[in-house]
Formats: C-alpha cells, sequence, structure tokens
C-alpha cells in the first residue's frame, strides 16, 4: 500500500488483513481457499482506472494508519493511559 500498489489478499480470520486492506476501497480481499474469486480479483486489476484508485487510496489509508510516526504515537498514548 504504501508504494500505491492495489492489493490482493484474502481475508483469513485472525490474520488482521481486514484490518489493513478495506475490501473495495483500497483492495481486493478474497474468501480464503476460493481460487474463483482470485481469479475474478485479479482480472479485474486489468482495469487502470482501479488499480489508479485502490492505490492512492491503500497510500492514505498507510499515511492515516501505519507510519512509525503514527505507530509511535499509539504506543505512547497506551502508555500514558496504563499509567493512570
Amino acid at each position: 500500500m504504501r508504494a500505491r500498489v492495489p492489493v490482493i489478499a484474502s481475508a483469513i480470520p485472525g490474520s488482521g488483513i481486514g484490518e489493513v486492506v478495506v475490501d473495495g476501497e483500497t483492495g481486493l480481499l478474497t474468501a480464503p481457499g476460493d481460487a474463483e474469486a482470485l481469479a475474478a480479483a485479479i482480472t479485474r486489476m486489468r482495469d487502470p482506472e482501479l488499480r489508479r484508485q485502490l492505490g492512492t487510496r491503500g497510500r492514505q489509508r498507510w499515511q492515516d494508519h501505519f507510519t512509525l510516526e503514527h505507530s509511535a504515537r499509539r504506543w505512547f498514548q497506551l502508555y500514558a493511559e496504563l499509567q493512570h
């Protein structure tokens, strides 16, 4: 996502991928083991406008939620909350 490359992934329960990739917004998620859905998602990526949109939104999501600075702020907030 950081590189503005759209993501295709399997939405494996408990993996956290659903918290990172927003289906249809920052990438495409498929059910685990569903080869047909995976093939369909790959085929959808032939659309250059879809790739651009997903890549742009993915980059923005990365900037908003997953940078080192953001992660550090969240950890400091958690530590501050635990001290009270």
